[in-house]
């Protein structure tokens, strides 16, 4: 009897990894009302979000994470999408929306940097964070710090990565 025991576990561990990869196949969550529109799809802002962080990847030269998106949502004008770390704290409160239009958020796991305009460091790393899509363009994005140049206090960190050149 004592010898079903680790095949119980063993079982429950495969269901559980079993719906993961289920989880994973199907896709991430996607949220779009019915009453609004936009000239783009959930899945033309997918691959746009896909793009930008292999982009990150590119300049970066490595990867934080394995890219995968977690979210996909059509605001309507005025919504907001408050960003969360995955355990459910929100550290700096951000948030993605726009007044007059309809915006995709798109929200996902993977390489993410932040960049000092004055001198084309890379001053910031993130394996979290989203990206808005306005129908006129691009409406910029927002991560999740796991490093930074700039002191942060440990709880608003997500996670621990190496910084460039590491």
């Amino acid at each position: 009897m004592t010898a079903r025991r680790p095949s119980v576990a063993l079982l429950a561990l495969l269901l559980l990894a079993g719906c993961d990869q289920v989880h994973q196949l199907m896709g991430p969550e996607t949220v779009v009302p019915p009453d609004v529109q936009s000239n783009q799809s959930a899945a033309e802002v997918t691959q746009k979000m896909f793009a930008a962080i292999a982009a990150d990847e590119k300049a970066l030269g490595r990867s934080l994470a394995p890219p995968r998106i977690v979210h996909v949502q059509l605001l309507r004008p005025g919504e907001l999408y408050e960003l969360k770390k995955f355990d459910g704290t929100n550290p700096s409160r951000i948030g993605a929306g726009a007044d007059d239009a309809p915006v995709w958020v798109v929200e996902a796991v993977g390489t993410f940097i932040g960049v000092d305009p004055r001198t084309g460091r890379i001053d910031a790393l993130g394996m979290h964070g989203l990206h808005v899509w306005a129908d006129a363009g691009d409406g910029g994005d927002a991560f999740i710090a796991c490093w930074s140049l700039h002191p942060l206090l440990p709880e608003e960190l997500e996670g621990v990565c190496q910084p460039p050149g590491a």
